[in-house]
Formats: C-alpha cells, structure tokens, sequence
C-alpha cells in the first residue's frame, strides 16, 4: 500500500512540474514574456520534472510489468529525454559562441508541442500494454 502512495507522490510531482514548465513558456508565447524575476523557477521546475521522472521510471518496472512489448513505450520515453535536453540553453550557448543569435522562443514551443504528443504517446501504449496483460491474465487464468 505504501508503493501506491509512492508511486502516486511522484506521478504528482511529475505531472505538476511538467504542467508548470509547458504551461509557463505557453503563456510566454501567447502573452509576452513576463519579468525575468522568475528566473530561478525553471531550473527548480525542470529538476523536479527530471528527478521525478527517472523515480517513476524505477518505481513502474517496465521490464516486470511490460515485459518484451515495452520497445515503442521506452522509445518514446527516450525522445522525452532528449527533448527536455533540447530545453537546456546548451544550443543557445553554441550558437552565440559561433556569432549567430539561436530562435529559443519558437523552438522551445515546439518542444513542449513535440514533449505534450510524445507523452500522450507513451501513456497510451503503457496503458495498451497493461489493458491486454489484465484481459490475458482474466481469460487465461
């Protein structure tokens, strides 16, 4: 019973930081860039959202609890990480070491377009995969 409130803590944390992250550069788009005042904020956000992650990633077992059908699920997962790197300012820095201004706006939104999809993505086979494991498990006991 305590792995659920575990499992259930983490998924909070992770959904919310997630949550908080796209919604924040969403509503910078659409109305304008705030105060650099919160500046401290993603850093924070993203380490939660980071660490949150790689837990929930231990806690579910996908090895245990997917078995061999979990290939396109940790695929996807793998692209989420790559995109939430994409969000660090590595580019921005290589680009201005070059001489050229990198477009960090437009790029992160489609990021956190790209990471809302994949997400989505991954969530339906984790649940697709879990679904046919429960009908086998009740119609071949």
């Amino acid at each position: 019973m305590a792995e659920f409130y575990i499992k259930l803590l983490f998924r909070i944390i992770h959904i919310t930081a997630g949550c908080l992250i796209i919604g924040s550069h969403l509503a910078d788009s659409i109305f304008g860039k705030r105060d650099e005042g919160y500046g401290f904020f993603f850093p924070i956000t993203g380490s939660l959202l980071f660490i949150s992650g790689v837990i929930n990633l231990i806690l579910l077992r996908p090895s245990k609890t997917m078995g061999n059908e979990r290939k396109p699920w940790l695929y996807a997962i793998y692209v989420k990480i790559v995109i939430w790197f994409l969000c660090l300012p590595i580019i921005d820095l290589i680009c201005s070491w070059m001489g050229f201004e990198f477009p960090r706006e437009p790029f992160t939104i489609l990021l956190m377009i790209a990471v809302i999809l994949v997400s989505s993505y991954a969530k339906q086979i984790r649940d697709s995969i879990m679904l046919n494991r429960l009908k086998n498990e009740w119609l071949n006991p």
